[in-house]
């Protein structure tokens, strides 16, 4: 496995580099974000801080059930169990389980697929009235 931060482009390409170049040749590529806090932040409990973390882990479509939602707050985990069943369509969180059956089915069994972006994201981005509640 080949890992890096994907918010600079630069990162992306030595990835790409990086991973061919131990491998061979990249057969699968997963492109999956979550953070703790921004990096280089002088302050972690600023609000500016806080927003970038919710912006990536929360607002993007796909949002996984971890251990790390208890870590933002102290009902953390409720709070996102909250959010989700007001927010996306089957009513909660998908699990790190369920992300992993669709990652191995892509890398074992969709043979003729490539080129492909695959969104598990419990119905969100499909949601014709899909608006954030708070």
């Amino acid at each position: 496995m080949v890992q890096g931060n994907i918010e600079h482009k630069e990162t992306c390409h030595k990835l790409i580099d990086d991973t061919i170049e131990k491998f061979g040749r990249i057969d699968i590529l997963v492109n999956n974000a979550g953070i703790a806090g921004k990096q280089g932040e002088k302050d972690p409990l600023s609000i500016e801080n806080y927003e970038y973390t919710f912006d990536v882990n929360l607002k993007s479509p796909g949002g996984t059930e971890t251990d790390f939602q208890s870590k933002i707050a102290p009902n953390g985990k409720e709070m996102v169990s909250q959010w989700a069943k007001k927010n996306v369509p089957m009513g909660r969180m998908g699990t790190s389980q369920e992300m992993a059956k669709a990652i191995v089915f892509i890398a074992t069994e969709a043979t003729y697929m490539t080129g492909s972006t695959i969104v598990i994201d419990g119905g969100v981005l499909h949601s014709n009235d899909f608006k954030v509640q708070d």
